[in-house]
């Protein structure tokens, strides 16, 4: 556990990266997805609570990744959506508000996805945005500030997705950008 202050290379093969608070999580090329790190929450998804120093192999046949802050989203090469760790505010989308420590399908049907601080979203092949979680400041895009623990629709029509902190922005189709959540400091622009 000691800390570097010069590039090493820890692994090969990588296709995608993605990091969380103080959790990683890796995609191979050969669709295998490897995690490291703080696992207090499940975030890595190996079945249990305890940390790795090393990465893990936890899930195959993924394709795209994303991380919140003590959470993980893996899309698999079928469309579907599978999450794990953290949970308070149903940012996994499970329908409650439990931890999983291990990872757990949610949705199908999906091309993209992205992690904010304690909500997700996730766009679908038919354009379709989904999202979960924490909607203290609208970040959810849903016109109220409810928090959800399973995945709703919010808007048609959508590109592409990137989750911050507490707000979400949309590519739309059309070239458009769309922005919701909070903007203490001009981030939805």
């Amino acid at each position: 556990n000691e800390n570097r202050n010069k590039f090493e290379q820890v692994l090969t093969g990588v296709k995608a990266i993605a990091c969380g608070y103080y959790h990683t999580m890796v995609l191979k090329e050969d669709g295998s997805l490897w995690a490291t790190g703080y696992n207090f929450y499940g975030q890595l998804g190996t079945g249990d609570n305890k940390d790795r120093k090393q990465f893990e192999q936890v899930l195959s046949g993924v394709k795209g990744i994303a991380c919140g802050f003590w959470y993980s989203l893996a899309l698999k090469e079928d469309g579907s959506l599978w999450a794990t760790g953290y949970n308070f505010y149903g940012q996994l989308g499970t329908g409650d508000n439990e931890n999983r420590n291990k990872f757990e399908q949610v949705l199908t049907g999906v091309k993209a996805i992205a992690g904010g601080y304690h909500h997700s979203v996730a766009l679908k092949e038919d354009g379709s945005l989904w999202a979960t979680g924490w909607n203290e400041f609208g970040q959810l895009g849903t016109g109220d500030n409810i928090n959800r623990n399973r995945f709703e629709q919010v808007l048609t029509g959508v590109k592409a997705i990137a989750g911050g902190s507490d707000h979400t922005l949309v590519l739309k189709e059309d070239g458009s950008l769309w922005a919701t959540g909070e903007n203490e400091y001009g981030q939805l622009g």
